[in-house]
């Protein structure tokens, strides 16, 4: 399996403005999306890094902690064209995909755990492109 990059990753934080000022006026992150008691989403380069408040919820009111708790998140963009190929050498070394979903860009995303239980989103090529 080959990917082109790590595409994203995302934290829980106990104080987003303490992250802000952290990642942005720190590191230089660039502040792509902010929303108040939920999470900050940042740039750097072509990597995306999401920090999670960690008492936030989704859209069904599911804790965003839960989803990967104690663990984190990180995504990973397939090569162009092997999307449906990663996911056969998934079924391959038997690991479980836990969803998928399609991305409002019409790209598709599949869900596994890693042996920590850490969640690994496998984006399509060029997933958040319209």
């Amino acid at each position: 399996m080959q990917f082109t990059k790590l595409k994203e990753a995302h934290l829980q934080v106990k104080n987003l403005r303490k992250a802000i000022s952290f990642y942005q006026d720190i590191l230089g992150f660039r502040t792509q999306s902010y929303v108040k008691e939920k999470h900050a989403v940042f740039v750097a380069g072509s990597t995306m890094l999401v920090c999670h408040l960690a008492k936030s919820t989704n859209e069904d009111g599911q804790s965003l902690i839960q989803l990967s708790y104690p663990n984190q998140h990180v995504v990973l963009e397939s090569k162009s064209g092997e999307y449906e190929a990663n996911k056969e050498e998934m079924a391959y070394y038997e690991i479980e995909i836990l969803s998928e979903t399609v991305r409002e860009s019409g790209k598709r995303a599949f869900f596994i755990h890693d042996p920590d239980m850490n969640l690994i989103e496998i984006t399509e090529y060029n997933a958040w492109e319209s």
